[in-house]
């Protein structure tokens, strides 16, 4: 019976395993505490299995007790942790053992002796089983790991501050794919850019598109070309601590979550920093979602909002069918939220890894600029897919309190605060588009127990044609409401 080819394959394992010891102890010093632990679970699992199919081979054949010996000080050198592999180690263990498997060979090539005890079928499967987990979960200096995508839009003078941040990451930029997608930029972002993939051409790469189709596009478009099993989505003109991606890939790797978040805090325009944003739950924490009670749970805890300052199990989007609308503003309300309402684990960090840059030309915050209304055109987007999925239907009073304060508290919000006059002609069409996803609100509990009675009468004013001397004076009263 010829054996050849398993011992070919348990010589090219062994040989895979030597190679990322070499790794981790050549760039121990270069990379944390998390790549050389996750570097040597690995290994301690692939000798452990080796030690197992080993005992299945006939000690009487030649070098075979060698062999043996040789793995189990390899596998209780590895059970001691000692992550700093010397030297030594190598000469007098890790390279006997692969000399002793390539003399077996040699000698099974030559005799007849049956060279392992258990049957064929049996070695065969252990064989199989072994190398094809040793292919997907061998580490290489080259292999990826999380894939980092950054929209950019006119961002010239804001891009190098996060890719700086990225390149100082306390994992190293080795396990990153940093995504750039220049969404048809009028300033230099694309030459800035294409400098950063010149000088990281392993980890950095840049997709120009012709037409701005905003952040939601770039996105899209960014998902479908990574490779690797994480994703993180950034903001250009953001900035990241230099422990983001190594405290959200390690809690991500260890609990199996489809999603970790970092807790962030804003940096405002006058240069102070807002406390951090929190939760309205329990302090750090796993959160598992086995039933519509888990699931509320999770809405009122506040995970949805933004999608910066999350690291996400990329199979999450075509398991749950998830991409941004396309073309809009505010695009983060729809993804958010029904990634939200839709996975089924998600870690809590307390830690701060983000920070939220204010500035004035941020397309969010400049005055007068009818893009705000796009919020409008996301959320009824949103709402027809919570009801298609029947989400909705499910956690109706919840969704409908906040609808009603993202929907509409918050798009008056913006419309009194960032135009100076009101856009008449948005505002009477946001109204009777908010009056008819809510026809009956006047006459609901959600509506008589509003704190404050201008909140009512805003509702009451939605469902009249106001004229332009109208929203002039609710803006007026809601200027000076918000201002005591």
């Amino acid at each position: 019976m010829d054996y050849s080819k398993y011992i070919t394959i348990l010589n090219e394992t062994i040989q895979a395993a030597w190679r990322m010891i070499w790794y981790a102890q050549n760039n121990y010093q270069k990379y944390s505490s998390w790549w050389i632990r996750r570097t040597f679970s690995m290994i301690k699992n692939h000798i452990s299995e080796i030690y197992t199919i080993a005992h299945s081979l006939n000690e009487n054949c030649p070098n075979v007790s060698t062999l043996i010996s040789g793995i189990e000080l390899i596998n209780t050198a590895l059970s001691a942790n000692n992550y700093e592999i010397s030297s030594s180690c190598m000469e007098s263990v890790i390279i006997p053992v692969i000399t002793s498997y390539k003399s077996i060979l040699e000698a099974h090539s030559s005799n007849n002796q049956c060279l392992f005890t258990e049957d064929r079928t049996s070695v065969e499967g252990k064989l199989s089983s072994f190398t094809a987990k040793l292919k997907e979960s061998t580490i290489s200096p080259s292999q990826k790991i999380l894939s980092v995508i950054i929209p950019c839009y006119n961002a010239q003078n804001y891009i190098n501050g996060i890719l700086s941040d990225l390149c100082n990451q306390t994992i190293g930029i080795n396990p990153l794919e940093i995504i750039l997608v220049d969404d048809a930029s009028t300033d230099d972002t694309l030459e800035v850019i294409t400098s950063w993939k010149n000088d990281y051409p392993e980890n950095i790469s840049v997709i120009h598109l012709d037409e701005n189709g905003r952040q939601g596009r770039a996105r899209n478009i960014a998902v479908k070309k990574a490779t690797t099993e994480y994703v993180l989505f950034l903001d250009a003109d953001d900035s990241v601590t230099e422990d983001l991606c190594e405290v959200t890939l390690e809690i991500a790797e260890t609990t199996n979550v489809e999603v970790v978040s970092v807790d962030l805090i804003s940096h405002n325009m006058d240069g102070t920093y807002s406390d951090p944003e929190g939760y309205n739950g329990e302090t750090e924490h796993i959160a598992l979602v086995q039933g519509i009670e888990d699931r509320i749970k999770l809405w009122h805890e506040g995970l949805r909002g933004s999608t910066i300052s999350k690291l996400y199990r990329k199979s999450i989007f075509e398991m749950y069918d998830i991409s941004y609308p396309e073309k809009k503003l505010y695009e983060d309300n729809y993804f958010a939220v029904l990634t939200t309402l839709s996975i089924h684990s998600y870690y809590i960090l307390d830690n701060v890894c983000y920070i939220w840059n204010m500035h004035e030309s941020s397309s969010s915050h400049r005055m007068n600029n009818l893009s705000h209304f796009d919020r409008v055109d996301v959320l009824d987007l949103l709402l027809r897919e919570l009801k298609k999925r029947g989400i909705y239907y499910e956690l109706k009073s919840e969704l409908d309190k906040w609808f009603l304060d993202i929907y509409f508290f918050a798009t008056l919000h913006i419309a009194f605060t960032r135009f100076n006059p009101v856009p008449y002609d948005k505002m009477n069409e946001f109204t009777a588009r908010f009056c008819k996803q809510f026809p009956d609100i006047r006459s609901s509990s959600l509506y008589s127990s509003l704190e404050y009675k201008y909140q009512r009468d805003f509702i009451d004013f939605a469902f009249y044609k106001l004229s332009n001397e109208d929203w002039d004076s609710l803006q007026s009263q809601y200027l000076s409401i918000i201002d005591k």
